[in-house]
Formats: structure tokens, C-alpha cells, sequence
């Protein structure tokens, strides 16, 4: 026979039966790991893609840097093939996602780099590969990201030949200045470096040297040598060039002794920007320069330098008159227009500024021109000298997507200041960017 229960006992049970079940659950969930193992809820993957010009390579290991808003590093990684994944385990915030690739020999880096920390050549001013950098900024919100980075050449391939010197015993060449680091920002430093390179005889009877690849130059003119040693002693040729070492792009130095050195000729380096030829004499008299290649005239007084923002104008080259006198310049606008291709014909027509008239689409040369001298660091630091105007909105843009519209026999054609070697032809239905340019001759 069951004895009867009292209710107010068995509540009590149930209840505390009821608790006992839920403490026990608490307990295994910190018996499992606790809080302070568990990985954190704000932690995101962020997944990267590298990726490289057409019939470039992207050569491994390649090192993957985090930094976050105080320059530090928050997390890294080395892809050693194309088959790991890269990956970052990241906390929400904002990022520069850096990528390198092509320093694992003949670079000096630090193991756990800030963001300004600088990348140096461990041997003389050149390095026997070339480096290639991509970054993007990202910004996680507890999701799982994906980034693409596009990696280009932050140095100049150097190449030289020297051809008809059987009598040479000994030939050098010296560049300069030049940059002597890059920082993980992607901005150079160290500005006045000198490179100085032997050259090889080769079983053909050329002295060559390169490919080497050295950082930019760090001015808007190079100064370039040639030290020769022969029977009757040591002969230094010296030369004054606008054509200046930039990154991708191949800086090629070619030419024959006779008694004299001419310089010509070209090497191409496949999957680079085209390359920069210097073209031009040596004298036997001591340093000379060659009078068709000049930035200005020494006897003309304040002319505009180059790369600089003159009559609400940006100066992109200057050469020796038409007629012999004075200075031509080559100026573009700080002014900057959108439109499709219908009704662009008519945007640079009867504009003027500061008296400055007859302004033009820049003709595929010209195009060349400005692309050429204003990219990376060049483009960044003209930029800067706009957003010291207090006019920001006048910067130029250079982002993967955007094509400025240039002239080619009467036909529009489109180039691009970043990530575009190419001037191609320009669609219909684009819109596209435009600043125009004259020439301007400049006297006293």
C-alpha cells in the first residue's frame, strides 16, 4: 500500500531535481572549455586572391601581412605554392592587407613589421629579383570576407649593353638617385641613393649587365655614368637624363664605343609597362648632356618644374622650343570632366584658365607620357599637392576601374594612371574621365 505524499515535499523535490539538472548542464559547458578557450564570436576568416598581370608569374613564397589602424601587425602568413590557401583570422575593424612576392632573396625585411617599416636590398642598391606588392584596405563586420589583390612591380628592371668595346677592359655604370626602400604602405624613402653596377664580357663581344632590379628614381631627372678602363687608363662619361628608373618598367642603357659612346637600342622585358629607353651620347671632353633631351633651359629663368601644379595647370613634361627657343610644356588640366564618348568631343572645346587656351584630348603619345610620369609614389605625391589646395575633389583618380579618354588619329582611345599598360579603344556606352592638355610655350 503506497503511502500518500505530501504535496508541499514533493514540490520541493521537483524543484530541486529541476535545478540540479540545470547547475549540471552550466557546469559541462565551462568543463568543456570554458570562456576564456572558447575561439572569440568576433573573429572573421578573410580570404585572399593574388593575381598578376597577364604572362606574369607570381613567384613564392609569397608573404601575407594584416595591419590595423595603429600600424601594427594583426596577423601574417607565408604561402610557400599556389595550391595553400590564403587565409587570415581577423577580429572586426579595418585592415591593409599587404602581399609580397619575389623578396625571399636579396630583400631585408623585418620578421613582424609595422606598416612604415622599410624593405631594403641586402647588396649594393639592386636585388637579382624583382619584387612585386598588392594591398587593399577591408573593413570586417563579423562576416567572412573575400579580397582580390592585384600585385605589380614596385621596381625597375635595369639592362645594359655595350657593344664594339673589344679594346674596354673594365666598363661600370652608375644610376642616381634612386629610392633605397619601400615601406609596407608602399611609399619609398631614402632619397638619395647610388647605384653602381660592373658590367660582363661576354663570349659575343658585349659588355652587358642585368637584369638587376632597383627601386625607382627618387628625382625628376637621373644621372647616369659610364666608367671605361683601357690602355691608356680610366675614362668617366657622365649624362644628365629625363628618362628616370620607374617601377615596372624595364630601364634600358644599349649602345657601341667608337672612341665615343652611343647609346641606343632596346630590351624588352616581357610582362612589364614599355620599357624606357635612354637614348643619347657620350662625349670624350668630360660630362655632357644630350641637347634634345632637357627638362628646361638653363638661361630661362622660373621655368615650371615638372610633376608640379603651375597656373592652376599640372606640368607633365617640358622640352626645348619648336623654334629653337624657349620652353614648350605640356600641361594638363586640374580640371576633370565625365562623360560618354557621344558628347565628349565637345567638353575641352573654349575651355581656358589663367589665359591658358587651346586645350585638347592628349593624343596616345601624350597619354603615354602622363601615365608614365604619373604613377605610384609620382601620382600619390601629385595627388597631395591638389589636396594641399584644399581641392580634394580634383584628385586624380586611379583605381582598376577608371579609364581617362585620349585621342588616337581621331578615334577615342582610353588609358588608365594605374594597372593599365594598354591604350585601348573606347566603347560606347562607358563613362569615362577626361582632362585635357595644351601646349604652352614658355619664355621670357
Amino acid at each position: 500500500m503506497m503511502k500518500k505524499v505530501n504535496k508541499s515535499l514533493l514540490c520541493y523535490i521537483l524543484l530541486f531535481s529541476v535545478f540540479s539538472l540545470f547547475s549540471f548542464a552550466c557546469q559541462r559547458v565551462m568543463d568543456d572549455g570554458g570562456e576564456e578557450d572558447m575561439p572569440s564570436s568576433d573573429e572573421t576568416a578573410l580570404k585572399i586572391t593574388a593575381r598578376s598581370g597577364e604572362n606574369i608569374s607570381i613567384e613564392y613564397p609569397v608573404y601575407l601581412y594584416a595591419f590595423n589602424e595603429k600600424g601594427d601587425c594583426a596577423a601574417k602568413q607565408k604561402i610557400t605554392s599556389e595550391e595553400v590557401e590564403m587565409n587570415l583570422q581577423l577580429p572586426s575593424g579595418s585592415f591593409k592587407v599587404v602581399a609580397l612576392s619575389g623578396v625571399s632573396k636579396g630583400y631585408a625585411m623585418p620578421d613582424n613589421p609595422r606598416i612604415n617599416d622599410a624593405i631594403t636590398m641586402q647588396e649594393g642598391s639592386c636585388a637579382s629579383k624583382a619584387m612585386m606588392m598588392g594591398m587593399a584596405d577591408v573593413t570586417l563586420e563579423g562576416k567572412n570576407k573575400t579580397v582580390n589583390l592585384m600585385l605589380t612591380y614596385r621596381v625597375a628592371s635595369l639592362n645594359v649593353v655595350l657593344t664594339k668595346a673589344d679594346k674596354v677592359k673594365q666598363v661600370k655604370v652608375g644610376v642616381s638617385p634612386l629610392y633605397s626602400s619601400l615601406n609596407f604602405e608602399g611609399k619609398y624613402g631614402g632619397e638619395n641613393k647610388t647605384l653602381e653596377i660592373d658590367c660582363s664580357l661576354g663570349t659575343d663581344g658585349r659588355w652587358t649587365a642585368g637584369p638587376v632590379y632597383i627601386f625607382p628614381g627618387s628625382s625628376s631627372q637621373a644621372t647616369l655614368s659610364i666608367t671605361l678602363e683601357d690602355s691608356k687608363g680610366s675614362h668617366t662619361y657622365g649624362y644628365i637624363s629625363t628618362a628616370v628608373p620607374q617601377a615596372n618598367h624595364p630601364y634600358n642603357i644599349g649602345g657601341s664605343y667608337t672612341g665615343d659612346i652611343s647609346i641606343d637600342g632596346s630590351l624588352i622585358a616581357k610582362g612589364w609597362e614599355d620599357a624606357i629607353d635612354v637614348e643619347f651620347k657620350f662625349g670624350t671632353d668630360g660630362d655632357n648632356s644630350d641637347d634634345e633631351d632637357t627638362d628646361g633651359d638653363e638661361n630661362i629663368s622660373g621655368v615650371p618644374e615638372v610633376g608640379n601644379i603651375w597656373n592652376d595647370c599640372i606640368v607633365v613634361a617640358s622640352n626645348k622650343g619648336s623654334d629653337g627657343n624657349g620652353i614648350d610644356l605640356l600641361l594638363m588640366s586640374l580640371e576633370e570632366w565625365e562623360s560618354q564618348i557621344a558628347t565628349a568631343q565637345s567638353i575641352p572645346e573654349g575651355y581656358s584658365v589663367n589665359s591658358i587656351k587651346n586645350w585638347r584630348f592628349p593624343t596616345e603619345q601624350e597619354a603615354k607620357v602622363i601615365r608614365d610620369r604619373f604613377n605610384g609614389d609620382r601620382l600619390i605625391e601629385l595627388n597631395e599637392k591638389i589636396e594641399a589646395r584644399n581641392q580634394e575633389e580634383l584628385e586624380i583618380t586611379h583605381d582598376l576601374d577608371t579609364r581617362y579618354l585620349c585621342d588616337k588619329e581621331g578615334v577615342f582611345y582610353s588609358f588608365q594612371f594605374i594597372g593599365g599598360k594598354r591604350v585601348t579603344k573606347a566603347g560606347k556606352d562607358k563613362l569615362y574621365l577626361i582632362r585635357a592638355v595644351t601646349t604652352y610655350h614658355f619664355a621670357e
